[in-house]
């Protein structure tokens, strides 16, 4: 069955989902290297777009659903290429803190090895280590987000047996 719309509303809906695959467009050429990747990215994104409109256009859905549908796509898209961001950032931020570890650890002089590699090295390649790996798990699953480390957990454990939560844990590994 067809559903009568005036040429205003169709308008807005086309620049709803033209919105929707121009983000489409601009997040998977800042976030996906692969050509045929982006390509179907891209693709799915037209497909979700023309899947809208037609079932408008057989009465399936308001124009009002139509588009929050789109707004909810887009803020996801928006949400996702963050957390790409942020972890990212964390990630590489853990493997210079590793590199900067073994760095104290391996570089110092035969005085201060020991000393400089146990109280700063160490503890730095320990961080950096959880840091990769929270980052990396929560990189390689959005969505997740709740990936706890060894050493985050080991924080946890510790705030627990003299009594505070883990919040306690989380603000004594995190600062």
């Amino acid at each position: 069955m067809n559903q009568c719309y005036d040429s205003d509303e169709y308008a807005e809906i086309n620049l709803a989902v033209s919105g929707l695959i121009t983000q489409a467009h601009h997040l998977s050429q800042q976030h996906l290297r692969d050509p045929s990747v982006q390509f179907h990215f891209q693709q799915h994104y037209s497909q979700i777009g023309q899947y809208l409109i037609n079932r408008y256009e057989n009465g399936e859905i308001s124009k009002e659903s139509l588009v929050d549908q789109i707004k909810r796509e887009a803020q996801s898209l928006l949400d996702q290429s963050g957390s790409i961001f942020k972890y990212g950032v964390g990630l590489a931020a853990g493997l210079m803190q590793v590199y900067g570890g073994v760095g104290i650890c391996v570089g110092g002089s035969a005085e201060t090895f020991g000393t400089a590699c146990y109280f700063i090295g160490a503890p730095l390649i320990a961080h950096g280590a959880n840091n990769v790996y929270e980052n990396g798990y929560n990189l390689l699953n959005l969505g997740a987000e709740n990936a706890v480390g060894f050493l985050r957990h080991g924080y946890r454990e510790a705030a627990n047996l003299l009594g505070y939560g883990d919040t306690a844990g989380d603000l004594a590994y995190g600062g």
